[in-house]
């Protein structure tokens, strides 16, 4: 027996180390969860998906809808069993719209072979390939291009409009219903409806903003309201932003009167009147770069429809002198035991690239996205959710210009992102995937839209961050004052609802914490909450309507103001252009000016800033990234900065600044001139470290994502981002001061002023 009992101790610690294992499969307490498959699968996906997309200049792809081709990828790819399999999925995917890739196990030894991408006879082709100037993706502004080189670009403006006026007067008052037939292809089309009031103002305005058309098929839309009682004209009709192409038809426009709807006629509201080709009676067409024209392409309704798409033009030529040579490619590990070659550059005649893929395959494609894909998009389908991860992923990951300065791991990004999708049940949980998927970067710019959140509201108070504490600060009606202490929310303790918060922000520490702050408690309109709230000594639970929406006043003082011995006290935030104008004489021949700069500044901060300096004065250095390699690899920069020149009379008086995590934008522009000229002490807290232009492309199903798709540096080259501006007089506000009134940064302002 003695003998054994190594063995029996040994069968029990296997058992119990088997029945260990068991549970953690079955109760996930592993720290590292086996990814499953699937999501693995559609990892490989996304990066060739990106790579081709992006960077792959064929023919074929440029002309394929990237987003149907995104559903219907991770759709196929997702029950592939093995490398094999997958392999042959991506294969029967990628070829027909980028014949030169070469897909392949990785295991194996496949040299690229520039002769299968060689013309037998290149005579009077020309080389075709991308360049990015950051990107410009489906709603991009013209700050960003993407072109492909001796192609034509066929985004050429930025809305394509069809517009019919008409007599209010005899409408007035009554409810109406605006309607017509729309087709959408690889875009995102719109209804919209206006009535003006005879000075010119917006009685009604609808755009479908909140609800574009993205169906492939026919459907008919509707926009209700009611005319105003003074109401003067009404204007509608369809636009078409960026690229893509609407069909409109059968327009109808119908009244209230008693319980009877009454049409109200509009020319031409069939098209029927025209022939093909001609610019539809009745109708005012505006859109440099578009065409808007009667057509017979599938009417809904009689013979003709309209169809509205933007025109091909010459490019710029190119963006600048580099760009991939032929014979360059990219050998990129996938994934799953698969890598690829991509080809970066391809002969081309004027109507096709070399090789060219068999037309029967890319038929065969098209018809699959168009019957194997919904017409309407909906993030409440699974495919779509993981779809718009992949899409998502590979603009930031080929094109945002911050990763060399955050610590993010944004391949484990894709996997989380993916599996948080495959188990979000709805729309409003996919938000929150894409929101805390994006918090990732860091970027002060970066927000996820949905019209989902457009009813929702706050508190009726206003909440700062003070000595750990989230302390009400200002408030609109008398059962909560100025210094009362937020213990709790629903039960949870206020920090840790900031820090829940914050997960979904994203930018720079103190610019998340502000945007935590200013949407505590922000939800669904006219719901309730349970606070516990500390006033003194004395601890309350308080149940609190979300239905405020705006800002309060903490401090209600005149945004100009003589303080004392002709010192002047500037709200740079609060000031309008006008008063500026009239302020400036006053302020020329001050003693002392202090400039609250807390908040987002415009025109009026510029103006009153040229006149502190008698030379000219120069902003941040914004450096657009010039892309041609993926995975952001050896990216130039290419680099330039704003003078604002300096006016008369000059501000010649002490300046003391004032500025907290609330300044964007324009103010740390200037509080960043007035940091780096030393014109000044700067009292207060970091500014917020948002700043640069935006870059933004819409998901299927109605998301926005925004981004900073430029780089920023300090006059002196010194790192902008995460840090903003900092103070050189830190101030921190106190609880007691809130509740004495107090504006602790202002009063320290004013002992620097009266200091020696």
């Amino acid at each position: 027996m003695k003998q054994n009992k190594p063995g029996i101790i040994f069968l029990s610690l296997v058992i119990v180390s088997l029945m260990c294992l068991c549970l953690c499969i079955f109760t996930g307490c592993s720290s590292t969860p086996a990814v499953p498959r699937a999501i693995k699968n559609i990892e490989v996906f996304a990066k060739l998906y990106g790579y081709v997309k992006y960077f792959h200049p064929a023919d074929e792809a440029d002309k394929i809808d990237w987003e149907r081709f995104a559903i219907y990828g991770v759709k196929r790819v997702e029950p592939a069993k093995n490398s094999t399999e997958l392999k042959k999925i991506l294969e029967e995917l990628f070829l027909p719209i980028a014949p030169a890739i070469v897909i392949y196990h990785s295991k194996e030894n496949v040299p690229f072979s520039v002769s299968r991408i060689t013309p037998a006879d290149t005579t009077g082709m020309k080389l075709i390939t991308w360049q990015h100037y950051g990107v410009r993706l489906n709603r991009t502004g013209r700050t960003y291009e993407s072109i492909r080189l001796h192609r034509k670009v066929k985004y050429a403006g930025d809305y394509g409009y069809l517009i019919q006026e008409m007599d209010a007067a005899p409408l007035r008052g009554k409810e109406f219903i605006f309607k017509a037939a729309v087709k959408a292809e690889r875009c995102n089309g719109h209804l919209w409806f206006r009535v003006y009031r005879s000075n010119q103002e917006t009685a009604f305005f609808d755009y479908m903003g909140d609800r574009p058309i993205q169906a492939h098929t026919w459907k008919t839309y509707e926009i209700k309201g009611t005319i105003a009682d003074d109401a003067a004209r009404i204007t509608f009709g369809s636009y078409l932003p960026g690229i893509g192409k609407i069909l409109v038809d059968d327009f109808q426009f119908v009244v209230k009167e008693g319980d009877q709807w009454k049409p109200v006629e509009i020319k031409n509201a069939g098209f029927e009147e025209n022939t093909e080709g001609e610019k539809p009676q009745g109708w005012t067409t505006r859109g440099a770069g578009y065409a808007i024209e009667v057509t017979a392409q599938t009417p809904v309704k009689g013979n003709k429809c309209l169809m509205m798409e933007p025109l091909l033009a010459d490019g710029p030529g190119r963006l600048y002198r580099k760009n991939p040579g032929f014979g360059e490619y990219i050998d990129k590990t996938l994934g799953m035991g698969l890598s690829c070659i991509v080809p970066l550059a391809l002969y081309g005649t004027n109507d096709r690239t070399y090789p060219p893929a068999a037309e029967q395959t890319v038929k065969n494609l098209v018809n699959a996205l168009k019957t194997e894909v919904p017409q309407e998009y909906t993030a409440n389908n699974g495919y779509i959710r993981w779809a718009n991860v992949v899409i998502t992923w590979n603009v930031i990951q080929h094109f945002y210009p911050y990763f060399d300065m955050i610590n993010v791991d944004w391949k484990s990004q894709l996997t989380r992102a993916l599996q948080k999708a495959q188990q979000d049940k709805n729309e409003t949980d996919f938000l929150w995937t894409l929101r805390e998927m994006t918090a990732a970067l860091q970027d002060g710019q970066c927000r996820v839209s949905h019209p989902l959140e457009k009813d929702y509201a706050g508190f009726p108070f206003q909440v700062e961050w003070i000595e750990n504490h989230v302390v009400i600060t200002a408030a609109k009606n008398k059962q909560f004052q100025k210094g009362d202490i937020i213990v709790s929310l629903d039960g949870v303790a206020a920090r840790q609802v900031l820090k829940n918060a914050e997960t979904f922000i994203s930018g720079s520490p103190q610019w998340k914490r502000t945007q935590a702050l200013e949407r505590f408690g922000y939800g669904p309109a006219n719901t309730t909450a349970q606070l516990k709230i500390q006033r003194d000594d004395k601890t309350m639970d308080v149940t609190v309507t979300r239905n405020f929406q705006g800002k309060l006043e903490e401090f209600k003082r005149k945004p100009f103001s003589e303080l004392k011995d002709n010192i002047f006290y500037v709200n740079l935030i609060k000031l309008s252009y006008q008063e500026a104008l009239k302020a400036i004489e006053k302020l020329a021949g001050a003693k002392g000016v202090i400039l609250d700069i807390r908040g987002n500044g415009a025109i009026a901060l510029r103006e009153v800033f040229l006149h502190l300096v008698d030379t000219e004065m120069k902003s941040f250095i914004l450096s657009v990234p010039e892309v041609i390699y993926p995975d952001r690899e050896n990216v130039e920069y290419t680099g330039h900065d704003y003078t604002y020149p300096s006016r008369s009379p000059l501000i010649k008086g002490k300046k003391v600044f004032i500025t907290d995590s609330r300044a964007i934008q324009t103010s740390e522009t200037f509080i960043g001139i007035a940091k780096h000229r030393k014109l000044g002490e700067i009292v207060g807290h970091p500014t917020a470290a948002v700043y640069g232009r935006l870059n933004s492309f819409i998901l299927p199903g109605r998301y926005r994502v925004y981004w900073t798709g430029l780089r920023v540096v300090k006059q002196d080259r010194s790192q902008f981002f995460l840090t903003g501006i900092e103070p050189t007089v830190p101030v921190q506000r106190t609880i007691n001061g809130v509740k004495q009134g107090k504006d602790e940064l202002l009063e320290e302002a004013i002992r620097i002023m009266n200091s020696e």
